[in-house]
């Protein structure tokens, strides 16, 4: 029986943590790339996987950006403009200097949630 694939999304590193998570206890998969995969996705993930979707969600809403490049700004969780700009490059437009802040300002909202 062969396997395809049915569909395909774009996710953030958190969720993809979390289905590789969910995926392993309920499969008790012990292979070692598994756990390699694991241990990058645990190393990386930088918020939970509902808030890093709020977020995504909220930055395409908002800034209407395409939602894979939220999923970049997420993965990154850049701290200033430079960074930031730097991942919106991709986008079809310019961003003022206020959207960068209030960018940054809603990405450092959800940083300080995880800490605390």
């Amino acid at each position: 029986m062969s396997k395809r694939i049915v569909s395909a999304e774009d996710i953030t590193i958190p969720e993809a943590l979390k289905l590789l998570e969910e995926a392993v206890s309920k499969y008790e998969t012990p292979e070692e790339k598994i756990h390699d995969a694991l241990a990058y996705l645990r190393k990386f993930a930088k918020l939970d996987a509902e808030s890093a979707r709020n977020l995504v969600n909220e930055l395409v809403t908002k800034f209407g950006i395409a939602r894979t490049t939220a999923i970049q700004i997420v993965n990154i969780m850049p701290s200033h403009v430079e960074e930031l700009r730097t991942i919106l490059g991709l986008e079809k437009r310019e961003f003022s200097e206020k959207e960068l802040q209030e960018m940054l300002s809603i990405i450092d909202k959800y940083r300080k949630e995880k800490k605390a």
